[in-house]
């Protein structure tokens, strides 16, 4: 007979019942379908189980969580030997008892659960209501509970109180989201007290693994160093918008070697127009690290008079585009045209007006997890004319 969660030093803690207890029987000779085993563990005797026609071995009975909780005499604590034993019985003769002895500790350091129903119903849930959920605050916004786009890649500050009945060497640890940060552990001095304000910090690494979310759970957990017997806190939810993602800028593909946009740039190859040409092609770069196919990019240029400062769009040239990726677009990369040209080009050359040069303007954006991520912004100066005026489109 062997125990399912065969912990070090045949101790059977509270991280076991959170997982669940069984006692595993090895095969035996001459069973039958109709054979009953009985498991007891410390004084309670489990419900009977039937071997079956096929039974599997190790052949396994669950511990209830109830029988575990009741078993373990919190007020003594420490660890307690326990008989763990099973018979088979067939019709109303019994196999001689097996048994073996485990260790059990299930004692808690802090306070008590309260109010508690004698027996807890809850047991082994984690959570202690008692200990104080958490303060989270952003390095540079300081908002209650919430990390900003200002707090881009720097660490949170997580506000605690000490609980109470609190002892030296007891051992805090933390979690943001599903990460245990390690690095932060607080152990109790001998100069703490109970409700004493603590602060650690959580090191941006974690923020930017976990990532943006608008409810990113955060709690601590409290133990006695030499066990692994925890209660935690309730979570606190953060709103995190911290991560700033900016994906690489697209770029513009057939520039002259001086970076312009010109009317040699509207054609890939001007012996062998390609569909859709003339336009200024846009390469947009591998996105798999955000998308999957079926998702949507949102595409878009725009174009400026040639003067840095002025920053008032050149009226109608404007082009959003919505692309799905796929076949056609694929996540991997793809190049997008700017097309039509009569539309959204040949409108920069403007003798009666802004000139005949212009600044355009390429970025793309996509959502990802709730938020709506944007690409950094490719510039390039655009001069759509030669020597006798606007290009030439054939």
């Amino acid at each position: 007979m062997i125990l399912s969660t065969p912990s070090k030093d045949n101790l059977i803690n509270l991280p076991d019942a959170r997982m669940g207890v069984e006692v595993q029987i090895e095969s035996f000779d001459n069973r039958k379908p109709t054979d009953r085993i009985e498991v007891t563990w410390g004084t309670a005797v489990l419900w009977l189980e039937y071997m079956g026609e096929v039974p599997q071995f190790p052949f396994s009975v669950r511990v209830p969580d109830t029988v575990l909780r009741d078993q373990y005499v919190q007020a003594t604590g420490g660890d307690q030997p326990t008989t763990v034993s099973y018979r088979v019985l067939r019709g109303v003769v019994p196999s001689e008892v097996k048994s073996i002895s485990v260790n059990v500790n299930f004692s808690t350091i802090g306070p008590d659960p309260v109010p508690v129903p004698v027996p807890d119903p809850d047991w082994p849930d984690p959570i202690n209501d008692q200990l104080l959920p958490v303060e989270v605050y952003g390095e540079v916004s300081n908002e209650l509970n919430a990390l900003t786009p200002e707090d881009d890649k720097t660490d949170a500050s997580v506000i605690f109180k000490l609980y109470d009945p609190l002892l030296p060497g007891e051992v805090v640890d933390f979690y943001w989201g599903a990460s245990h940060v390690r690095e932060v552990q607080y152990t109790v001095a001998v100069t703490d007290a109970a409700g004493d304000e603590r602060e650690v910090k959580i090191p941006w690494s974690y923020i930017e693994s976990e990532g943006n979310r608008p409810d990113l759970p955060v709690h601590y957990s409290i133990r006695a160093a030499d066990s692994e017997n925890t209660q935690q806190s309730p979570d606190t939810r953060v709103n995190v918008s911290a991560v700033v993602i900016t994906p690489d800028a697209p770029v513009f593909e057939g520039t002259s070697p001086g970076g312009w946009l010109n009317c040699t740039s509207l054609y890939k190859d001007p012996a062998n127009p390609s569909s859709g040409e003339p336009g200024v092609r846009v390469v947009v770069p591998d996105l798999s690290n955000y998308l999957a196919a079926g998702d949507t990019v949102t595409l878009y240029w725009n174009a400026f008079p040639s003067d840095p400062k002025d920053d008032t769009p050149i009226s109608g040239v404007e082009k959003t585009e919505h692309i799905v990726l796929g076949d056609d677009y694929p996540v991997t990369g793809f190049t997008w045209l700017v097309t039509p040209y009569q539309t959204h080009l040949l409108p920069t050359y403007d003798l009666d007006g802004h000139g005949i040069n212009a600044r355009g303007k390429i970025k793309y954006s996509f959502t990802l997890k709730g938020s709506t991520i944007t690409s950094l912004e490719t510039t390039a100066e655009v001069g759509m004319y030669d020597a006798n005026g606007a290009c030439p489109i054939v």
